[in-house]
């Protein structure tokens, strides 16, 4: 505090003691200058004013003649009678003008802080950030009120917590902010699924969360656990995922322990077939095992098996008259075979499986396809454990910039003309006896959602959705160029790629919550604007937009503020020195 003035604002004591007053009757003037009124009253307020202190005079005049009535009293108790009466008078009186004080502070950097913040919190980002003024909302909104060019005054300004108004926000548009989200423990700090799967593919759940100690976080259908992770004490960044099972609108649930978090809603299509060629040379349990459930799925198989030189076998799952494969399935021994090659060439995608000496063979694939796949030795075991029931090569992969390695699973994807795919797990089919189907599906749908081929008409929606949140909505339209799209109950316009030209992207903000049709035939489910983070994404976004405006330091050196004695600290006196003089008479 480098410098105070001292005021008395009349206006405040009319506030108080006439509620009955007009806003045309009640006109307040911002500061104008160092120990100046800030006030500008009508004729009427003016009177009014006059007649208060009229009232005043005469609560003193009644006091000191009861006092002087009485005869029988002590000097002392005299005395002490007037100075007590005195002293109610006195802040009777002040309380009424309501005196005022100005006092500069630093604003290049200012705390606006939503209500229920934890002091502990608060004091911890003031003394990180090096901030020296602080606002509540309310008090905010309250020095806006007696001056409106505060906010003009003031440097970059950090919003602490979600419950900030939009009318205040609204005036901080020409600001420079920094948005600092606030959570409690165990509550959802960022959650993000996908509106829009296909059926069979992985439905990924991502998120980031601080629990107060260890607990399990799952994601349940009715009473049937999909995945699960357990959280360490402190944050947690954490995945689930899970294939999706049916068609149709699916709702899971999140839990944290034995407390519901979140529902997950999201809507599910029906996939695309697809046409698989396996290529090899000595079909065993893992290959054909792994023919019939993509047949079961409703795809196209066929098996081509060399049983003598120049002489092949075949044997197909849902036959097809024509038959072109979209992905050919092999072991590394056929990386020079001639179909193989061709339908690389063609843009197609390749997976390889069936590795003994992954160093070598994948020399082999590289000088045959043109691919970059190395790996590195991590024990000398000759397999690792992933779980009970499947093991894989002790090896990893070294990071590519074109290579995708599956999160849960030594499976990795490079990107060149067309897609590789390597697998170094050993046989996986003894999920498939141990009853674990639910591990099987997994394992190979998330490979096959990286390596199947781009279907016609995708979307792209992240979720959650919000109600009166902007979203954005990417499609791909092999078929037909889409210069349209039907959300809701509206028709919108849809902006094409530069880069490819069947793709398109549009942004789009629903109204309504619920299920809501999209292109007809699919629907995209739209959350309340709630919860703390639906109000974390429309700060975070409204921030994010402002800054883009906001590039320049607005910051000034100081600004002076007017600062007033809080309301229970009257209360305070007020009663205190009724009190002493309900008491005094009775000593």
């Amino acid at each position: 505090m480098n410098q105070t003035s001292f005021v008395f604002n009349l206006n405040r004591s009319i506030g108080r003691l006439s509620p009955f007053l007009q806003e045309k009757d009640f006109n307040p003037l911002p500061w104008r200058g160092q120990g100046e009124v800030i006030v500008r009253i009508s004729n009427f307020s003016f009177s009014l004013d006059w007649l208060i202190y009229l009232c005043l005079a005469f609560v003193l005049f009644v006091q000191i003649w009861g006092i002087f009535r009485v005869k029988l009293l002590t000097k002392l108790r005299f005395r002490v009678r007037l100075a007590l009466n005195f002293l109610f008078w006195i802040v009777l009186l002040l309380f009424v003008i309501q005196p005022q004080w100005r006092f500069s502070s630093n604003t290049n950097r200012v705390l606006l802080m939503s209500e229920n913040i934890p002091s502990a919190t608060i004091r911890q980002v003031k003394d990180s950030l090096k901030i020296t003024e602080s606002f509540s909302i309310k008090g905010f909104s309250q020095r806006i009120s007696e001056d409106p060019a505060f906010v003009e005054n003031l440097g970059n300004i950090y919003l602490l917590g979600q419950d900030i108004d939009p009318e205040v926000l609204s005036q901080l548009s020409k600001k420079n902010l920094t948005f600092l989200p606030y959570f409690k423990q165990n509550e959802l700090q960022n959650l993000t699924w996908k509106s829009i799967v296909r059926n069979g593919d992985l439905q990924e759940i991502t998120g980031k969360i601080a629990v107060s100690e260890k607990k399990m976080l799952k994601i349940k259908y009715a009473d049937q656990i999909l995945d699960s992770v357990g959280l360490q004490k402190g944050l947690n960044n954490f995945k689930l995922n899970f294939t999706t099972f049916s068609t149709g609108r699916i709702a899971v649930e999140l839990f944290l322990g034995n407390e519901p978090l979140q529902k997950i809603n999201f809507f599910s299509r029906k996939n695309e077939v697809i046409s698989v060629q396996f290529i090899l040379g000595n079909p065993d349990f893992e290959s054909k095992t792994l023919a019939e459930w993509l047949g079961k799925n409703g795809n196209h198989v066929e098996i081509t098996t060399t049983v003598a030189k120049n002489a092949q076998s075949q044997t197909s799952i849902n036959k097809l008259k024509v038959f072109k494969a979209d992905i050919i399935i092999t072991d590394p021994s056929n990386a020079s075979n001639a179909l193989v090659k061709r339908a690389f060439a063609d843009g197609k995608s390749i997976l390889f499986l069936g590795f003994t000496n992954p160093e070598q063979e994948l020399k082999i694939i590289n000088q045959s396809l043109g691919s970059q796949w190395f790996t590195k030795k991590i024990a000398n075991e000759e397999s690792i454990k992933i779980n009970e029931n499947l093991t894989a090569l002790p090896y990893h992969f070294v990071e590519k910039l074109n290579q995708k390695v599956l999160p849960d699973y030594p499976v990795a994807i490079q990107r060149n003309f067309g897609k590789i795919g390597v697998s170094l797990l050993n046989e996986t089919f003894p999920l498939k006896l141990s009853g674990d189907s639910v591990t099987y599906n997994k394992i190979w749908s998330s490979v096959f959602q990286q390596l199947n081929p781009t279907f016609r008409d995708n979307f792209e929606v992240a979720a959650p959705i919000y109600q009166d949140i902007k979203v954005n909505i990417s499609l791909n339209n092999r078929s037909i160029l889409a210069k349209k799209l039907s959300v809701s109950s509206d028709t919108i316009q849809v902006e094409s790629s530069a880069i490819n030209a069947f793709s398109s992207e549009t942004a789009f903000i629903f109204r309504k919550t619920g299920w809501q049709l999209l292109q007809d035939s699919l629907e995209i489910y739209v959350e309340e604007n709630t919860t703390n983070l639906s109000r974390t994404k429309q700060i975070a976004s409204f921030a994010a937009a402002n800054a883009k405006f906001n590039q320049s330091d607005t910051a000034t050196s100081s600004q002076k503020f007017p600062s007033k004695i809080p309301d229970w600290i009257w209360f305070l006196l007020l009663t205190l020195c009724l009190t002493a003089l309900w008491i005094e008479p009775k000593l």
